[in-house]
């Protein structure tokens, strides 16, 4: 086995040094975000010969985990439950998506405090579902009128927060000025020249895409450092006029976008994206159900980055709050399940995915590697832990 810790440093050495060490920190935290964190070795250890890579080809998210779920509104502005990352987007085998949400089950035993015998029975759960979903071939959603159980629970409760009370958090309403707030994670100073290529970048585009651009126009602008594997590329938050001052803000989260994890290991031929930004835009689009609002491609200088809404009901699932809850994290891993399978259906026949007959019959027949999969996962969780515990104590 390689060592994890220059595995790691390798994968990270061409992103901020400053935001690293941010990350490197968060990585510590449990093998739960470690695994989230580190996506690329999850394709460096892809034995060659897998079962895995045999799967029939879609278009996959190609991190998905526990925590890749959650609420968004779509730009028909309905809430939505769904995947909700797709920075790792790539043609790849099915089953790539199917194990790493299997293998973050048995990592999330600390969450949701259960031993790895419960966690192999919610997996299985898992796996029945979505295998029951792709042999029925029909493509569904969940959104807030059909969702039930703790989605629907979720999902109203997320929309019951409005943009005007998450300005509120995030805005400073003060007679010298209007600006973001800042917390040294989640918003904090951005320097002149990153202010000045940002305002200008999305005036710009604003002229040559929005139906109005003042719109778009710029009212402050502050650096990002969220979510966990995305720590260390360039990521802004923008405060616009939207529809005017004050309720009418907007926030845009504008993120760059870098080439997926999987793309030397997973060897099927890719399309020729004109930039990694309408790669996982067009995906995204592909995959769910609908997209989220103001979700575009920008280019900054010479970078390419994805910009979207930042909303006040995007959320994801507090694995705290389901701490021994068999029902709700079989009801809700039950809904993963069907959501994975509907999203490969959605997508299928699309340059080079895999048509629906061909997903009914895996979905049909995956009964036959059930345990095999359940098996790489277990085992691809222990060992996910021991490199965790040699990042944790490496000095």
């Amino acid at each position: 086995m390689k060592n994890v810790i220059k595995r790691i440093r390798k994968f990270n050495e061409h992103r901020d040094p400053e935001l690293v060490k941010l990350k490197y920190e968060a990585l510590k935290e449990s093998p739960f975000r470690f695994f989230r964190g580190t996506c690329h070795l999850f394709y460096e250890d892809l034995p060659k010969k897998s079962f895995i890579l045999k799967s029939p080809k879609t278009w996959i998210c190609g991190d998905l985990h526990l925590e890749n779920f959650g609420t968004f509104k779509g730009n028909n502005r309905l809430a939505y439950f769904d995947m909700n990352d797709f920075d790792e987007a790539i043609l790849g085998p099915c089953l790539i998506d199917v194990v790493r949400l299997c293998t973050s089950v048995f990592l999330a035993s600390g969450m949701i405090k259960m031993e790895i015998a419960e966690c192999r029975k919610l997996a299985k759960v898992l796996l029945k579902s979505y295998a029951y979903n792709l042999e029925q071939g029909h493509i569904k959603y969940m959104e807030q009128r059909i969702a039930k159980g703790f989605v629907r629970d979720f999902l109203e409760h997320a929309t019951q927060r409005t943009r005007v009370e998450m300005l509120n958090q995030r805005v400073k309403f003060a007679k010298s000025g209007i600006s973001i707030r800042h917390d040294e994670l989640k918003a904090f100073d951005a320097d002149k020249k990153t202010r000045r290529n940002v305002k200008i970048a999305l005036a710009k585009w604003a002229m040559e895409n929005a139906e109005d651009p003042a719109f778009y126009k710029v009212i402050d602008i502050a650096n990002r450092a969220t979510g966990t594997g995305s720590i260390g590329i360039e990521r802004h938050l923008v405060l616009i006029l939207g529809k005017g001052k004050p309720d009418g803000y907007y926030l845009l989260d504008i993120k760059e976008a870098d080439l997926p994890s999987g793309l030397h290991f997973i060897k099927l031929k890719q399309p020729k994206w004109k930039n990694e930004a309408l790669r996982l835009i067009e995906i995204q689009g592909r995959v769910q159900s609908a997209s989220p609002a103001y979700l575009n491609p920008i280019k900054i200088g010479k970078k390419w980055f994805v910009m979207k809404e930042l909303q006040p009901l995007e959320d994801k699932v507090d694995f705290a709050l389901l701490q021994k809850d068999v029902d709700k994290l079989t009801q809700l891993l039950t809904d993963m399940g069907a959501i994975v399978a509907w999203n490969n259906l959605r997508c299928g026949g699309r340059q080079g995915a895999a048509i629906a007959d061909e997903l009914i019959k895996f979905g049909r027949n995956l009964h036959k590697i059930e345990e095999e999969i359940l098996n790489y996962a277990e085992n691809y969780a222990s060992r996910t832990i021991k490199y965790w515990v040699d990042f944790k104590t490496e000095r």
